[in-house]
């Protein structure tokens, strides 16, 4: 072999060898499922809540699984009195000797009564842990509180869990000098699962340990001082607020004006944050009605309302007007919250009527279709509104003047979100009429030149009419940056780098032979 013969190879088997260990630098994602939390080895009792109305449909796994699915049955260690507190049991060990102790058409729950309270090294304790001074600790009486119909369990053999359901208001719970008490909100509760090292477990015994506090059944609205205030003339107004009940859990929520003026009732549901909201529809009644807010079955809720507070209705006032086309000025305008004037062609004009429900039914592309927008005006009221046109008018047109609210409040025009007013079902708007002043007539077309004239044709100056809506931007997430090389990355190892070395001081013999 040649001295550059065996030079090449060096070279080859550098390249190569750098080629693999690049090869080597990818790893592979994992397919490893995601820990579950309620699994053995957490060791911890889960605790979890559902509403009050459905604690008989916690029967099956599958039950529980889909109300973990749908928001219903959540992690949280404070239950609201009457609702459902589900304790996620760490059980693995415990299932066959729970199906031993099942008779064939017997519930779970009768079941575990029987294991817990049998010499087969199962045990399951609901204790308080903050008794009143003077007073003994409170015990769950489990078998009182199943014979009571307070208790259901539910084995997930899969994911090694055992779901024992307490239904709160259905608890039997004993002291050591008086029997039968019954739970109060402000108590707290430790449970705790053991399995005995006499049932031959790996790693003995096994104690699983978790928490519960009851909590006041409450329910509020969000109000201004005190307040529960709706807009006059609104279409939809928001009545929201929190409750302490569990996700989930549908609430009637019932407005009553004084001297039954009128009478509303929405049913709400909680959300996982545990507020609730509806709207209200538009409320044709005179400003400062008064009127109370309550959840039903929340007597603490009776909240003091008003319709209008001293506000105005929103209204616009446009007149006939003249000039080049470029922009329109519209008189005046009065919003109750921020919001714009948006110009249409009368032909072309949302709606003029429209249900009295919520959420505002319009043809949103129909909204779309502005010859202009103003920029963003403050609540109150704005005079001498100056609308500059999307394009300059080649003719005299008939317009509409609509106010709109910024509905998602993010300081600009969006058709598709933001809702024009109405009132009784009327939408509010100004029609007017913009004529073009005869000197001042848009030239659309030239004629232009041809071979046989020696006339020099005229070119018109154009002008671009600014659009009030900002310009795109570039989405930062297109830029791309190559990644840079790491020392661990893909590229030539030691390995590599020494041969490469030995190839230069082979050419380096080879040339100087």
């Amino acid at each position: 072999m040649t001295p550059r013969s065996a030079l090449g190879a060096i070279v080859l088997a550098a390249l190569l060898i750098g080629s693999a260990g690049a090869t080597d630098a990818v790893t592979a994602p994992s397919s490893a499922p995601a820990t579950n939390t309620t699994a053995q080895d957490a060791a911890d009792i889960g605790t979890w809540t559902a509403p009050a109305a459905d604690f008989d449909d916690l029967d099956d796994r599958e039950a529980v699984r889909t109300a973990i699915g749908n928001g219903s049955l959540t992690r949280d260690d404070t239950v609201a009195d009457r609702d459902v507190a589900v304790l996620a049991v760490p059980a693995s060990g415990a299932f066959g000797a729970l199906d031993r102790q099942k008779d064939e058409n017997e519930p779970y729950a009768d079941a575990f009564v029987d294991l817990v309270g049998s010499r087969e090294g199962f045990r399951f304790h609901l204790n308080q842990t903050n008794p009143a001074p003077n007073l003994a600790p409170a015990r769950l009486d489990l078998a009182a509180t199943n014979e009571n119909d307070g208790l259901r369990v539910v084995p997930d053999e899969a994911n090694g869990t055992l779901f024992v359901a307490l239904k709160t208001d259905r608890l039997v719970l004993d002291r050591p000098d008086r029997a039968g008490v019954r739970v109060r909100p402000g108590q707290e509760y430790e449970a705790n699962f053991t399995i005995a090292e006499s049932v031959g477990l790996s790693g003995g015994r096994r104690t699983s340990l978790g928490t519960v506090e009851i909590a006041e059944r409450t329910a509020g609205f969000e109000t201004t001082d005190g307040t529960l205030r709706l807009d006059l003339g609104r279409q939809c107004n928001a009545v929201a607020g929190q409750s302490s009940v569990a996700p989930g859990t549908d609430v009637t929520v019932r407005l009553r004006g004084t001297g039954d003026a009128f009478s509303l009732t929405r049913d709400v549901t909680v959300d996982r944050n545990g507020t609730f909201r509806t709207d209200v529809e538009n409320l044709t009644r005179p400003s400062e009605t008064a009127f109370v807010a309550t959840v039903r079955g929340f007597p603490d809720s009776e909240t003091d309302g008003v319709v209008g507070f001293g506000r105005s209705l929103t209204t616009v006032a446009a007149s006939d007007q003249s000039g080049a086309g470029r922009t329109v000025t519209v008189d005046s305008v009065f919003l109750f919250e921020p919001g714009f004037v948006v110009l249409y062609p009368a032909d072309a004009a949302p709606e003029r009527t429209a249900p009295a429900r919520c959420p505002v039914e319009i043809d949103r592309d129909r909204a779309a279709d502005t010859v202009g927008v103003s920029v963003r005006l403050p609540e109150d009221r704005s005079t001498n509104v100056t609308v500059r046109l999307d394009d300059p008018l080649a003719e005299s047109r008939r317009l509409v003047a609509v106010p709109f609210l910024d509905s998602n409040r993010n300081g600009r025009f969006d058709p598709g979100v933001d809702d024009p007013v109405f009132v009784n079902g009327t939408l509010v708007a100004a029609d007017l009429n913009v004529s073009l002043a005869a000197n001042e007539t848009t030239l659309t077309t030239t004629a232009p030149p041809t071979t046989d004239s020696p006339t020099t044709a005229t070119t018109p100056t154009t002008t671009t009419s600014p659009t009030p809506h900002p310009p795109d931007t570039p989405d930062p997430e297109t830029a791309t940056t190559a990644p840079p090389t790491t020392a661990d990355g893909p590229g030539f190892g030691p390995l590599a780098a020494l041969l490469a070395l030995v190839a230069l001081a082979a050419l380096a013999t080879a040339r100087r032979s």
